[in-house]
């Protein structure tokens, strides 16, 4: 797979010469989003254009065309449904697992005189593709990674190529190319909570200090009332705030990116004012009723929502609500405190307590991740 763009590149190669051998690839298509299944339908545009030798499919208006770039000596048309493909993973999920699945036609390559058999498939066009060119410049990239790493064993090497795959670019809602981490594959979109807690591993820890800044700036620019976006969803882009732990792990990945980075300018200009509005609208109140109690701990909330990580909604409905003082986010909570409280006293632009009240520990139960007196109050730890 090519970094930056919409392609994949298959190479063979035959390792001892056998006279007239043949390679027959058949292109398995769908044409559909990644939380879909097809299904077989009369819509289908299955027949390929030919471009200069270039296959070119249009299956469905709105969609992207694909272009398979091949040096076959042949493409042979050859349309064929693949009805009820079954996918073993969905189905040990509980999933729906079968789906309609169509090929276009069949690429022949003759193997011989030692030339690979080249298929790329891409989005990007019909133009000029060198794959040998794409595939050592890809190389040379994910090998730049390992710089620093090089005495490490095999397993931290894959740790690092593992965790380029993860970030990803994200159109804003305005137009900009942003930097993203993508939750998981194949099924998810890039989440604030996820994105926060992973980015510390992913970026900080190999290096990747530009991306981290990125990555930060975009979650502070989005958030709104004092919370940052829990996804951007691919269908809109608009941000959504259904979240009431991602800006507390902002707050600590904020943190984490000072204790590698030493880059307190950086903060202090794009991250501190989200910070600070993010911490009194959790002293104060704000959207899904989060807002902290009396004892100092943070109550979320409200009928419909679902705010925690654990999230599921079927219809209005909210299956894990998570209201209350969810106990799930807690040790972060008071963690990012701790966090907050080192910089506060290091700039003195402290919030001040909540109209001059103590909050006393819970007998028997952690702190309640603020003390103080009626004149001043500091952030604790767990």
């Amino acid at each position: 797979m090519i970094h930056g763009q919409n392609s994949v590149i298959l190479t063979y190669k035959i390792r001892k010469e056998v006279p007239g051998a043949e390679l027959v690839l058949r292109p398995l298509m769908t044409g559909r989003d990644f939380h879909a299944l097809h299904k077989e339908n009369n819509g289908l545009q299955a027949q390929a254009q030919l471009q200069n030798g270039v296959c070119v499919l249009n299956p469905y208006p709105g969609i992207p065309s694909v272009y398979l770039h091949h040096n076959a000596k042949e493409y042979a048309p050859g349309f064929n449904w693949y009805r009820q493909t079954e996918y073993a993973r969905e189905a040990e999920r509980g999933l729906d697992f079968h789906e309609d699945i169509w090929s276009p036609g069949e690429l022949r390559y003759a193997l011989s005189g030692g030339q690979e058999s080249i298929l790329i498939l891409t989005t990007e066009g019909a133009g000029y593709f060198d794959s040998a060119y794409l595939i050592k410049a890809e190389r040379q990239r994910r090998q730049s990674f390992l710089t620093g790493w090089e005495a490490m064993d095999d397993v931290t090497h894959h740790l690092v190529l593992a965790a380029d795959q993860f970030l990803v670019e994200r159109r804003a809602p305005d137009g900009r190319a942003l930097k993203s981490v993508i939750a998981g594959y194949p099924w998810f979109e890039d989440w604030g909570r996820d994105t926060l807690i992973a980015l510390p591993g992913l970026l900080l820890a190999t290096g990747r200090f530009e991306e981290a800044r990125q990555i930060l700036q975009t979650f502070a620019e989005y958030s709104s009332e004092g919370i940052v976006p829990n996804r951007f969803p691919d269908a809109s882009g608009e941000p959504e705030y259904n979240t009431v732990d991602a800006s507390l792990w902002f707050i600590l990945a904020a943190f984490h990116y000072a204790r590698y980075t030493k880059d307190f300018d950086f903060i202090r200009d794009h991250l501190w004012t989200t910070m600070k509005d993010i911490i009194t609208h959790y002293q104060d109140g704000t959207r899904f009723h989060i807002r902290m109690d009396l004892d100092g701990l943070i109550y979320a909330g409200q009928s419909g929502s679902q705010i925690t990580w654990m999230d599921a909604k079927v219809g209005d409905h909210a299956i894990t609500r998570g209201w209350a003082n969810p106990s799930r986010f807690k040790p972060s909570g008071t963690t990012r405190c701790g966090s907050w409280n080192s910089w506060a006293s290091a700039w003195t632009t402290r919030p001040p307590p909540r109209n001059g009240w103590a909050w006393p520990k819970k007998p028997g139960g952690p702190s309640t991740g603020f003390s103080g007196t009626r004149r001043a109050g500091t952030f604790t730890t767990w």
